[in-house]
């Protein structure tokens, strides 16, 4: 954590702007930063922080589900078969999904 900004700081922002309540200390740091050198922000602002935390959570979840699918999907055999996983294959097919999903999302792929 920046050594800047005391945990009884970055807890009283929380609280006195409401839309950065479930933010992590590094973006409140970030504001913090952004106030210290601009003055006030602005609500948009603070939206767009909220936006960027939501959206890195939505990555994760997104990832976490990719993985359990291909976990499940690797036991999709009548009789379960020999040898070795290779999770390492597993986890690029993983990344080569994410990867695909999120340009498919932000429109690349049509």
């Amino acid at each position: 954590m920046n050594e800047k900004w005391s945990k009884e700081q970055i807890e009283s922002y929380k609280t006195n702007h409401p839309t950065l309540s479930d933010v992590e200390d590094e973006i409140i740091i970030e504001c913090l930063e952004f106030e210290k050198e601009n003055g006030p922000m602005t609500e948009i602002y603070h939206k767009d922080k909220v936006w960027k935390m939501e959206e890195i959570k939505m990555e994760e979840k997104l990832k976490t589900l990719v993985y359990t699918a291909l976990g499940e999907a690797s036991m999709c055999w009548t009789e379960t078969p020999i040898g070795v996983f290779d999770s390492t294959q597993a986890k690029e097919i993983g990344e080569k999904l994410i990867s695909d999903i999120n340009s498919l999302y932000k429109g690349e792929i049509k």
